[in-house]
């Protein structure tokens, strides 16, 4: 990363969403990239459903959150290993995000998170004249 760019850290995880009674929340891995432009964050967050997962930027702090669906009861249960769970991370980033132009994407279990970097923010060559 670039010396424009502070890497994302982890906010204190107090104010997560409430969870319904046995569920967990799972940290979904995640890979950050930069590029001159933005950020790429890749979350793994597979068996959510697109309309699942909810991606907020509010202050610096991204918030991702994933919420499973209990699956349909069918059948009779000879063994229950799967449990509900949602998804829940949250970054601080630096002021070098344009906020408005934020996108996001959801496909094959991968959440994909495009932060452009405010112009402000991105590297410039400064040319030096004389006299």
């Amino acid at each position: 990363m670039n010396q424009n760019t502070m890497p994302p850290v982890e906010k204190n995880l107090n104010n997560k969403p409430e969870l319904a009674k046995g569920q967990k929340y799972l940290f979904p891995k995640v890979d950050i990239r930069e590029t001159e432009n933005e950020l790429m964050l890749f979350a793994e967050m597979p068996g959510i459903a697109p309309s699942d997962v909810q991606l907020h930027f509010e202050k610096g702090s991204l918030t991702l959150h994933g919420k499973a669906s209990p699956k349909p009861a069918t059948g009779k249960l000879l063994l229950d290993e799967t449990h509900p769970y949602d998804y829940y991370r949250v970054f601080t980033l630096n002021d070098g995000i344009d906020a408005e132009k934020i996108t996001a994407e959801y496909k094959y279990g991968v959440l994909v998170v495009h932060l452009p970097k405010a112009e402000i923010a991105k590297p410039r060559q400064i040319k030096v004249s004389s006299n």
